[in-house]
């Protein structure tokens, strides 16, 4: 009987080794991270592993490495897109390699460590799910400017990340509306370079500059919509 419970205890001691080294199970918190315990359930729908997301080939031509949880922030293997960086998307897999599209966020933003990852600093480098995921990586903001415009993608126009809150731009799914055409205040609705104020769409406006011919450009979005040591108006 003394045999046989230990046979049964060297058994159970093999599998709980076995588990321990199952790639399967080791989730990345981004390059050389120390992850998660557990298989990824969310985001992406990929599997949790360790992959590099800088490397467009970590994962094959048909995959790329990015989010597959969106609570802790692992990483692991999950389909690509074609949609480019600033680019409109919906879902993840929409998006190329390098770039992650977040839950509600409308553009594929690249993966960063700094803010000269972003074009050479032009952006910045935020956390991609907020401070409570365990992602080292983060993504880039494209610090868009409202006004010139440019820095947007194919479907995407420049809003501010959070209005009234901080001072960082960001390129949004657009339904494309032209300067004086109706909108209902839905977030996006513009092309790029205006917003919809008093129910139509009007052209972004540096407060410091002449007004565009026309129209003036008025204070009227508040003290935080500034860019670049600018403040932000509206053309009336």
């Amino acid at each position: 009987m003394r045999w046989f419970a230990i046979i049964i205890f060297v058994g159970a001691c093999a599998q709980i080794a076995n588990l321990r080294d199952d790639p399967r199970l080791v989730a990345s918190a981004g390059e050389g991270g120390s992850g998660s315990a557990t298989a990824s359930s969310g985001g992406a729908g990929g599997e949790a592993t360790t992959c590099d997301p800088s490397n467009v080939d970590a994962c094959g031509e048909q995959n790329k490495c990015t989010i597959v949880d969106e609570d802790t922030g692992a990483f692991g293997c999950a389909p690509r897109g074609t949609q480019t960086a600033y680019e409109v998307c919906q879902d993840d897999g929409e998006c190329v390699a390098g770039t992650y599209c977040g839950p509600n966020w409308g553009s594929c933003r690249p993966f960063c460590r700094l803010d000269e990852d972003c074009d050479g600093g032009l952006g910045r480098c935020e956390p991609a799910l907020g401070p409570s995921a365990s992602a080292s990586w983060k993504v880039c903001i494209a610090m868009c400017d409202p006004v010139l415009g440019g820095r947007c993608g194919t479907g995407t126009a420049c809003g501010q990340l959070e209005p009234n809150h901080q001072l960082l731009w960001e390129c949004y799914a657009s339904l494309g509306l032209a300067d004086g055409q109706n909108c209902d205040g839905t977030f996006g609705a513009c092309a790029d370079g205006l917003t919809c104020h008093g129910g139509q769409c009007r052209p972004y406006c540096y407060l410091d500059a002449p007004s565009p011919p026309g129209c003036t450009c008025q204070n009227v979005l508040g003290q935080f919509s500034v860019f670049g040591g600018r403040s932000v108006g509206v053309c009336l």
